[in-house]
């Protein structure tokens, strides 16, 4: 798994918040991306890594967004 750092750990964490209010997985992740004040390469690295992932475990986006968010710096 890729290193995820603060900045990626606040906007996975934004994303996941917003999801579970009902928000599109790549909506929230844009609104998290935003207020970490991350670009565009960000956004898609995020979105690449939380699918890989959630593919990888065979889990739902959010749970794996907020996984991410608190998993501990390699």
């Amino acid at each position: 798994m890729e290193q995820v750092s603060q900045a990626d750990k606040e906007a996975l964490e934004e994303a996941a918040r917003h999801m579970r209010a009902g928000m599109i997985f790549e909506d929230a992740l844009a609104k998290g991306v935003q207020r970490a004040r991350m670009g565009f390469e960000d956004y898609i690295r995020l979105a690449s890594l939380v699918r890989e992932e959630a593919k990888k475990d065979g889990s739902e986006l959010e749970r794996t967004a907020r996984r991410l968010a608190r998993s501990e710096k390699q």
